[in-house]
């Protein structure tokens, strides 16, 4: 049997009879529940390892200051939102690069050799430095513009 989402699975073990193999799903579901938590929190740690979510969170706060002393009518709250808004997007478009260029082995070794040796230990794929770049001159260059947009659909101005 296979199942496109957890909907489906819920539904298909509503009709099972067999109290065995309802108990054998649901510990299947929780099990690859907590494998997808556990692969997605690697990729957290990496970024944090790196530092890379240390450096956008300065870039962040350096720019939505700059932008706050321009606009105070802007509740402080608001720009707390927006950063944690635009820090999420950037993040998840660097997790993708790195899922899409590591094995979860490749991930885990990194961590290990990070911690034993120190950040000088990750030596980046060349196509992982190309492509972090590109999102990282991207992200730079539209910053100001998507914190803009960000406030105007808010109703500020």
């Amino acid at each position: 049997m296979k199942f496109t989402t957890r909907v489906e699975l819920y539904v298909e073990m509503s009709k099972l009879k067999n109290e065995k193999m309802r108990l054998f799903l649901v510990a299947m579901l929780f099990f690859s529940l907590n494998i997808y938590s556990q692969n997605s929190d690697k990729y957290d740690i990496l970024l944090e390892k790196l530092k890379i979510r240390e450096q956008t969170d300065i870039i962040l706060n350096q720019i939505t200051d700059d932008m706050a002393k321009q606009k105070p009518v802007v509740p402080v709250e608001i720009w707390k939102n927006v950063k944690v808004n635009l820090s999420a997007t950037y993040l998840s478009e660097l997790k993708m690069v790195f899922k899409e260029n590591y094995t979860m082995n490749e991930i885990n070794d990194l961590v290990i050799s990070i911690d034993r040796y120190g950040l000088h230990a990750y030596k980046p794929k060349p196509e992982v430095t190309k492509k972090i770049y590109e999102i990282g001159k991207r992200f730079g260059s539209s910053l100001r513009r998507e914190i803009q947009k960000e406030l105007s659909s808010l109703g500020y101005k």
